[in-house]
C-alpha cells in the first residue's frame, strides 16, 4: 500500500489464499493437519500469527482419522476410480 501524501492509501494489488476444508472435493490440497479443532490457515489476526505455538496444538484431522479412505478418494462427484 502506498500513501499518496493526503493521508489516504492506495491498494495496488491484493491476493487471497484459502484453506480447503473438505477431504474429497476434487481439490489437490488435503487438510491433513489441524490447529486443535480448527483448520490451519496460517492467518495473522489481531491476536498474532496462527503459526505461533502451533507445535503444541497441531493434530491430525479428526475426519481423516475416522475415514482414512479420504487419502485415496480425490472426489465424490464424480467418484474417484478405484486404483
Amino acid at each position: 500500500m502506498l500513501d499518496n501524501g493526503t493521508s489516504t492509501a492506495t491498494v495496488n494489488a491484493a491476493s487471497v489464499t484459502t484453506t480447503v476444508p473438505s477431504l474429497a472435493n476434487g481439490s489437490v490440497p488435503l487438510p491433513v493437519f489441524t490447529d486443535g479443532n480448527l483448520l490451519y490457515t496460517g492467518s495473522i489476526t489481531r491476536n498474532g500469527s496462527q503459526q505461533t505455538g502451533l507445535g503444541g496444538r497441531i493434530t491430525v484431522n479428526a475426519a481423516l482419522l475416522s475415514d482414512p479412505s479420504k487419502l485415496t478418494v480425490y472426489s465424490t462427484s464424480p467418484a474417484t476410480n478405484a486404483g
